[in-house]
């Protein structure tokens, strides 16, 4: 991955969490990230942003990513370069992302939603730039696939440090943590670690990465990479990728 996750996958708190992620994405013209994830009903919703303004005075929680980014895995471009592409946005949307704009700089961004497999929260990571559209389109649209699986990990750390469940010591090869980064599946033949393992495996994560953020081996990720192959009858990677596609973790 081109984005390192060391010290996103150890960070002891949210705010060394929040330093990690602009010392990954600097580099690549983030400058603001906004966190915002929710229980089903709306009623404890956690925000962690570079922005605390943004969000000062408004009564509770509101941004327009909870209610247009997050009902499906695709990103969406975000920022007020980007308004036209949004004509269902209400006027207050249109405030609140002017305001950004004009306020703090945020001219173009992604919203990346993200989920959890054994958790019911839902939400996602909005990455805003000062870029103008054109430059931003062209060096994030090649950077998306690994900024989503980037942004599942450290979502995974925030709910690890929301529920304080248990982590396995990094390179302790004792087991999966508790929280899955994969996606639900339409292949029922697939365990829930193998379907991990096969969406790690379609962000273009090596066996050797793929059993650093499992937190198992590399040979128990190879066994993983193996039993996968047989249960959707294939005989290499890229064959697993291609099928991934057609159970919905493409």
């Amino acid at each position: 991955m081109r984005f390192k996750v060391d010290g996103i996958e150890t960070a002891p708190d949210r705010d060394s969490l929040l330093r990690e992620i602009l010392n990954v994405l600097n580099p690549v013209g983030v400058e603001q990230v906004i966190y915002l994830s929710t229980d089903p009903a709306r009623r404890n919703t956690d925000l962690l942003t570079t922005l605390p303004g943004l969000h000062a005075d408004q009564a509770g929680v509101f941004d327009p990513f909870l209610d247009y980014c997050c009902d499906a895995y695709d990103p969406t471009w975000t920022g007020a370069a980007f308004l036209d592409d949004h004509p269902y946005l209400e006027p207050q949307d249109i405030a609140f992302i002017r305001r950004a704009a004009d306020e703090f700089g945020w001219i173009t961004g992604v919203g990346i939603p993200v989920r959890l497999r054994g958790s019911e929260r839902y939400g996602g990571f909005n990455y805003g730039t000062g870029l103008d559209r054109q430059t931003f389109l062209s060096r994030f649209e090649p950077l998306l696939p690994e900024l989503r699986i980037f942004s599942l990990l450290v979502h995974r750390r925030l709910e690890e440090l929301h529920q304080t469940v248990s982590v396995p010591a990094p390179g302790s090869g004792t087991g999966f943590r508790d929280l899955l980064v994969s996606q639900t599946t339409t292949e029922p033949s697939l365990t829930p670690r193998e379907t991990e393992v096969l969406f790690l495996m379609t962000r273009g994560c090596s066996t050797k990465e793929i059993a650093r953020l499992c937190t198992i081996s590399p040979n128990t990720a190879a066994e993983y990479r193996k039993s996968l192959y047989r249960k959707l009858g294939v005989r290499n990677a890229a064959a697993a990728v291609a099928k991934a596609a057609e159970i919905g973790l493409g």
